[in-house]
């Protein structure tokens, strides 16, 4: 991008979106135990938000939290399930 005269400045929107992926990629690996990958997509991630909002910046941190609290959230094909399953128990519920 460098080469067709982008400076990161003009690229700093799509890191939020990098770092994003990065999350997703360590998730991935958390869950196929592999803790190497994990560390390298969670430094990765980090990188991405550092570049974006500055090394000591309060939004980094915050970005970190949200991202770091997303990390133990089920995924959404559980949660489907789960409703799935509280719906047929609520309408075995009432029929009973």
């Amino acid at each position: 991008m460098y080469n067709h005269g982008y400076s990161l400045d003009n690229l700093k929107a799509a890191f939020p979106l990098l770092a994003a992926c990065e999350f997703d990629l360590a998730r991935l690996s958390r869950n196929a135990c592999d803790n190497k990958g994990y560390n390298d997509h969670l430094d990765n991630a980090k990188s991405w938000l550092q570049m974006t909002y500055g090394e000591d910046s309060p939004m980094l941190k915050l970005a970190l939290q949200d991202a770091f609290s997303l990390q133990t959230t089920p995924q959404p094909s559980f949660l489907l399930m789960e409703r799935k399953a509280d719906l047929e128990e609520t309408r075995s519920d009432k029929q009973g």
